[in-house]
């Protein structure tokens, strides 16, 4: 219990200093640290970029923003003490498709590395929440009583371009018992077919970024 033997110690004019007295302010110390130490202790890293992204034609993981040692006194890389919480959030204004891949799945992954491929945080799947529009025509056909019924008819599917994905996405890690050390992080796009081009919008902020949330034993 947090405090659990914290004592309070008033001092007046004339008061001696006892060893019981410095024994108490050594143990109320203690019992701050003890205490504080389980709190959250804010942002490890944080990294920003307000550029719209080259249009991607492939099908393949596109880095988007990265927690690295970028060089040139630009560190990154996130670091924390043994068994702390750290949540990982991505903010992003969405990406941009173009018309005809409306029925594609796309996702953002989080990898503790700098390549698609390096261990998987986790990942985020989205899609166009109603992938196709009817576009529709009339036809008057005869039914059995030779009485002409208008049917409607589906005759071809529109496509669309449209924006989607925005948000904020988080994932909390324990940093273990051996804690994290100048780890890379890195944030792709990708998406699951498709043949036309897309991007990571640039016209708000996309940002990632790591923050201590506190003691995890």
């Amino acid at each position: 219990m947090e405090y659990e033997i914290y004592d309070s110690i008033s001092w007046a004019d004339g008061t001696p200093i006892s060893s019981d007295r410095l024994q108490q302010m050594s143990t109320n110390i203690d019992q701050v640290k003890e205490a504080t130490d389980n709190y959250a202790r804010g942002v490890l890293s944080f990294k920003q970029d307000t550029t719209t992204q080259t249009a991607i034609t492939t099908s393949t993981y596109t880095s988007v923003i990265a927690l690295i040692n970028e060089g040139a006194g630009l560190d990154y890389s996130v670091s924390s003490p043994a068994n702390r919480y750290v949540k990982f959030t991505f903010t992003t204004p969405g990406i941009q498709i173009s018309s005809g891949d409306e029925n594609v799945v796309y996702s953002y992954r989080l990898v503790n590395g700098t390549a698609s491929t390096d261990t998987k945080i986790q990942e985020w799947f989205f899609t166009v929440p109603w992938p196709d529009t009817l576009s529709s025509a009339t036809a008057s056909v005869p039914d059995t009583s030779s009485v002409t019924q208008t049917v409607l008819l589906a005759t071809s599917i529109t496509s669309m371009t449209t924006k989607l994905g925005g948000g904020s996405y988080s994932v909390m890690v324990d940093s273990g018992a051996s804690g994290l050390t100048s780890q890379n992080y890195t944030l792709f796009v990708g998406r699951s077919g498709g043949t036309y081009s897309y991007n990571i919008l640039g016209s708000e902020p996309t940002q990632l970024y790591a923050e201590d949330c506190g003691s995890s034993v």
